[in-house]
């Protein structure tokens, strides 16, 4: 016997960014339909359902898709798989409209009871319900095609045909949708414009406006009807955009037309942010302020993967997760969440020059301008020019920027402090642009003179005597001397008995004190920078291991960082991470048993907070200092991938940290990570007995 169980689709990462920027929609694509989804709706338990324009109905819990459809031979299924309307009353019951009737999902027996409509000629044959809302009275009013508008009791079910005062006739009318707003009016939209009902009838809307007289232009063909925080009435209409009704004084109204589009409005909702978001038929998604101030028109763009993936938005929902839902005509459910994509980022883009070149990032480096210089892994350097969101492909020999950069695999780049560009490369030496000039010089073995005995160039820092030093993948310690425009080899100097670790540097630290720190595959040294004849590299292999127990846990060093503290943080190759506090001289590591989510600390920064940033196989990982707590994140967090490369980040002069992964860049603001407060729903999906499910409350099944 086994229970199947939910948690309803909050992850367990509860940090994301706060911005203003767009609506990014995620596709849910497990199961998803192609068929025109026309209602969305959450019930009381966070499960989202779908109504769809033929192939039935969709319950969503965050992970499976559970499909109702109408089986003839069921006489609990329902009552047509073509679906226009649904509606969650107060108490949670479910009500769904279709093509052919009102059904209302039975949760006990997971099947659905029909509801038959009364009190009109002709209904034998079916009534296509377009509206279903909650009356004055606790009554529950269902709006129909060529019938009108029908009275359900919610405890007998038993219905009533609702008188419609009108010049027109009832059987010309088609009722789109009801609503009751705050004040308790209810309006009733129709091809004839808008009515209201008044506890007994259905009858023209007496809208006054300021002048004193009866709104005229109220008599258009109105799909869709929604009240936003503010009290005022969005009427959506078949050709004549949205019109806004307010009360302003005195039971006056001001009316307002925003003409944004001469397609039919289907749907409307509104943000937490605020804003209106209307979804139309074949022109796209509209985003307005309150005020009626288009913000944007999302439209479909097939070079854009990011755009909205259909014209034609049949439906919009906002859920109590203030998550944003859409459906479209024939591309399924699309899902903005705040919360899921909390890091912009910078990627690479099929058919799009504004984009990297290539996703894989291997170093990120920013100039005075601002402009942040992007290494690549085959693809060179590409400058982003944030101010206009630009890229510019360094590779391109036509660029506006600089020249004669001739490799295509960079691991590594460094600004000095006079703002000449150090760029390493995997296999073609060191490319040096010197400030103010746009031409590239090549440095490698050939043509340093012994200076440089490596072409593979790994790490740069500098000393605040102003020596660049350089680490390789080789031959191990370089120098340059600015002075004398030198390059000096130092391995051989600094250690005892090479070894080819030794020549492994996958990271240079120059500290606050002018020491050395070389992150090696042989694991940690240190020498001080002004070291002379005969000075040796400290080894910190046994020091770093000696309080675990062990004799030796990691030796490969990928990744080195000094925080404002001092404090100097070792990231390794699949021993995770370890702390070195000068002051007291110890080391500590951190790994899974402190929640930990990386085994590789590829690159480590510190953000204004003092909390330290890492980059790793496994997302990025945030380390609260003073807690000792971590926070995981990962692509289900909205980062382009989960594996980081070795040491390329930034943090720029306003805080905001960068991450290049084999995907592109990720950002992290850290000032605006917001808290995910909603606590996940637990319940109970199945219930399965010999690995089959059962319904329980059925006697045959002896539960």
């Amino acid at each position: 016997m086994s229970l199947v169980f939910c948690v309803f689709l909050t992850q367990c990462h509860l940090y994301g960014q706060n911005s203003n920027d767009d609506y990014t929609f995620i596709d849910i694509e497990q199961d998803n339909t192609q068929r025109a989804v026309s209602t969305i709706v959450e019930d009381s338990m966070g499960l989202i359902w779908m109504g769809t324009n033929g192939v039935g109905l969709k319950k969503y819990n965050g992970i499976d898709f559970t499909t109702y459809k109408q089986d003839i031979s069921e006489p609990k299924s329902l009552s047509n798989s073509l679906i226009h309307t649904s509606y969650i009353d107060k108490s949670n019951r479910f009500w769904i409209g279709t093509e052919t009737g009102l059904d209302l999902y039975n949760r006990d027996f997971d099947n659905f009871d029909k509801i038959e409509l009364k009190g009109e000629p002709g209904l034998e044959n079916g009534v296509l319900i377009r509206a279903i809302q909650e009356g004055i009275n606790g009554e529950l009013l269902v709006g129909s095609h060529y019938h009108g508008v029908f009275r359900v009791d919610p405890l007998t079910l038993r219905s009533e045909s609702i008188p419609f005062q009108s010049t027109i006739a009832k059987s010309a009318i088609q009722v789109n949708c009801i609503l009751k707003s705050k004040t308790g009016n209810v309006f009733v939209a129709t091809n004839y414009g808008l009515f209201e009902y008044d506890g007994v009838k259905v009858k023209p809307s007496q809208i006054i406006i300021e002048n004193g007289e009866i709104a005229e232009n109220l008599n258009l063909n109105i799909e869709t009807l929604f009240e936003d925080k503010e009290g005022a009435i969005w009427l959506g209409t078949l050709s004549d955009g949205l019109i806004k009704i307010k009360l302003h004084s005195s039971n006056k109204y001001k009316i307002d037309s925003f003409k944004i589009t001469a397609e039919r409005v289907l749907s409307i909702a509104q943000g937490t942010d605020g804003n209106i978001i209307c979804g139309t038929e074949n022109d796209g998604l509209f985003v307005l302020k309150s005020n009626g101030t288009l913000i944007k028109n999302y439209r479909y763009d097939k070079f854009d993967v990011k755009s909205v993936k259909s014209n034609s938005i049949w439906s919009v929902f906002v859920d109590s997760q203030e998550r944003i839902w859409i459906g479209y005509y024939n591309k399924g459910v699309g899902v903005y969440d705040k919360l899921f994509d909390k890091f912009k980022d910078i990627e690479s883009l099929a058919n799009i020059n504004n984009s990297l070149l290539l996703p894989s990032v291997t170093g990120i480096a920013s100039d005075q301008e601002g402009r942040l210089w992007i290494g690549l892994d085959g693809g060179g350097i590409d400058v982003y020019n944030a101010a206009d969101k630009s890229i510019v492909h360094l590779k391109d020999p036509e660029n506006s920027i600089a020249t004669n950069l001739h490799a295509a695999a960079v691991s590594g780049m460094f600004f000095d402090s006079k703002g000449n560009l150090w760029v390493g490369t995997w296999n073609s030496g060191i490319y040096y642009l010197p400030k103010n000039t746009s031409t590239f010089i090549n440095y490698t073995i050939s043509n340093t003179n012994g200076g440089l005995t490596s072409n593979r160039i790994m790490a740069f820092d500098e000393d605040k005597n102003g020596i660049i030093w350089i680490g390789s993948y080789v031959t191990g310690l370089h120098s340059f001397n600015p002075a004398t425009k030198k390059f000096t080899p130092h391995n051989s100097q600094i250690y005892q008995d090479v070894i080819p670790s030794h020549g492994e540097v996958r990271k240079i630290l120059v500290d606050s004190n002018d020491v050395i720190w070389l992150g090696t595959t042989g694991g940690l040294y240190k020498i001080a920078n002004d070291f002379s004849e005969g000075d040796k590299a400290i080894s910190l292999i046994e020091r770093m291991h000696g309080d675990t127990g062990q004799k030796l846990i990691v030796d490969r060093i990928v990744s080195l960082f000094e925080d404002s503290k001092n404090i100097i943080w070792i990231g390794t190759d699949g021993g995770g991470l370890c702390k070195y506090d000068p002051s007291k001289d110890i080391f500590i590591w951190y790994g899974d048993r402190n929640g930990l989510g990386q085994q590789t600390i590829a690159s480590i920064l510190e953000d204004d907070n003092g909390a330290i940033w890492l980059g790793g196989n496994n997302g990025i990982s945030r380390l609260d200092v003073e807690k000792e707590s971590f926070k995981n994140f990962d692509i289900h967090d909205g980062l382009l991938a989960n594996d980081f490369n070795y040491n390329a980040t930034y943090k720029d002069d306003s805080g905001i940290l960068y991450f290049g992964s084999y995907e592109g860049v990720n950002s992290i603001d850290p000032k605006n990570l917001s808290f995910n407060s909603n606590e996940p729903q637990v319940y109970f999906t199945d219930f399965k007995l010999f690995n089959k499910s059962v319904v329980l409350k059925v006697r045959k099944n002896r539960l």
